[in-house]
């Protein structure tokens, strides 16, 4: 590897790619929720966001805890949504950063700077989750685990795959 160290102006580029990729896979998930319910026949509720939001979470791996206790989902979204949307954005980054040319590793790592804004993404929206969710019983994403997963460990893999894929096959 030639240079692995990120310059300033690809770590903002990559905190502002990596929030847009948060909102999009959230968004993402929305529709597929919303539309998984039309299909099915079932009256629209009106906390969706909410329900949106346990399914985008459940989708990193992130546990629901009410009350204590951690609830789980139904599975509606795999994995593949934020999986996809990461490593989209990770190539993006590698694109619109001219790395296209650089070494496996360090596209792979120009890549991984989405992690800065996918970060603040996923703990800025847990804590939206958390003041709505003040009626009948709190439910929340698990602060640990989202940090942890839905902050770390998806945007620096996903991220990175993507600015390895978006190096090597541009």
């Amino acid at each position: 590897m030639s240079d692995t160290t990120l310059d300033e102006a690809t770590l903002y580029a990559g905190g502002g790619i990596g929030l847009v990729a948060f909102l999009a896979g959230y968004l993402l998930t929305g529709v597929l929720f919303v539309a998984r319910t039309v299909a099915a026949g079932e009256a629209m509720v009106t906390d969706t966001f909410v329900r949106t939001g346990w399914r985008f979470y459940a989708s990193h791996g992130v546990p629901i805890v009410a009350g204590g206790a951690r609830v789980g989902t139904d599975g509606l979204v795999p994995v593949v949504v934020p999986a996809a949307v990461l490593v989209l954005a990770g190539w993006v980054l590698v694109d619109r950063r001219d790395r296209v040319d650089a070494e496996a590793g360090d596209a792979a790592v120009t890549g991984a700077a989405v992690t800065t804004g996918y970060l603040f993404g996923a703990v800025a929206c847990r804590l939206v989750l958390v003041t709505a969710l003040t009626r009948p019983f709190p439910a929340a994403p698990a602060l640990v685990e989202t940090v942890l997963y839905a902050g770390l460990a998806f945007p620096l893999v996903f991220g990175g795959l993507g600015g390895y894929v978006g190096a090597r096959f541009a």
